[in-house]
């Protein structure tokens, strides 16, 4: 099939250690090419946009896609018009995003959490139930709930922030890491030194989860992200979850993995992007 059909766009997913980027069959979902590079948070929000804009040229640089719309899915709060309003880790407040690709095509933000719900709700594990909480956890953790394929946003698009504190303090892979005093996520689940801390790490994202549950009572609970599709981080998790929600007398919510994987928030951002 040409890609010069209308079906295709591109998505991508700006996180807090990498940007992935896709072309998609948007009505089939179907990745066609995935770049990865950097995101180097650290060099400033224009330097994260460079590296965006080089990824989108390298994708576009396929036949047939010299039109193609751009979704981007942001690891930040995104407000209903489109527009970064958070910077606690890629900070594009006040920039001209859109207007920055300069290539004539349609550019969309919007929150990766937001994104990569819209995905598993048309393509993946929410797309057999009216109703599901999707929660990403990664290098932070943020959640939306979706009723008929849509995310709830919110009044300011701000709900997506999960527990009061935030339990990306304490159960992200930026704060296992910092808990740990090891360099990431991936070092603390390696070294057997830094398990007390996962464990009680899982056991506060569990009952916040619960908390989510008694509060919203969805039909299931997705959860995507580098650490939320570690089984054993988000079965231990889910044991904490079932068992501060039956201990408060309420019926345990299914947990299931994101089908989509790794590339849910870029597919949905491609979805955005087409029918924004």
């Amino acid at each position: 099939m040409p890609l010069g059909d209308g079906r295709f766009s591109i998505g991508i997913d700006v996180g807090g250690t990498k940007i992935l980027g896709a072309v998609v069959d948007t009505a089939t979902g179907r990745v066609i090419e995935v770049q990865r590079i950097e995101t180097a948070a650290h060099l400033g929000g224009a330097a994260v946009l460079d590296r965006c804009m080089m990824l989108a040229r390298r994708l576009r640089a396929r036949p047939g896609l010299d039109d193609a719309p751009i979704g981007i899915a942001l690891c930040e709060v995104v407000d209903p018009a489109g527009a970064p309003i958070s910077a606690a880790t890629v900070d594009w407040i006040g920039l001209d995003v859109c207007g920055a690709f300069r290539e004539g095509v349609p550019v969309v933000i919007e929150s990766d959490v937001r994104a990569a719900a819209i995905a598993e709700a048309r393509f993946g594990a929410g797309a057999d139930v009216e109703q599901f909480v999707y929660v990403t956890v990664g290098t932070g953790i943020a959640h939306t709930l979706v009723i008929g394929g849509v995310p709830h946003r919110g009044h300011r698009g701000a709900a997506i922030l999960l527990g009061a504190p935030p339990v990306e303090r304490v159960s992200s892979g930026t704060a296992i890491a910092s808990r740990s005093g090891l360099p990431n996520a991936e070092a603390a689940f390696s070294d057997d030194a830094a398990a007390p801390v996962i464990a009680d790490a899982a056991r506060r994202l569990g009952t916040a989860l619960a908390w989510l549950s008694l509060a919203v009572d969805p039909e299931r609970i997705v959860v995507g992200g580098g650490l939320g599709l570690r089984t054993d981080y988000r079965e231990a998790a889910t044991t904490a979850m079932i068992k501060a929600v039956t201990d408060a007398g309420g019926q345990p919510v299914e947990v299931l993995p994101a089908r989509l994987g790794p590339a849910s928030a870029a597919i949905g951002a491609a979805i955005v992007a087409t029918t924004a």
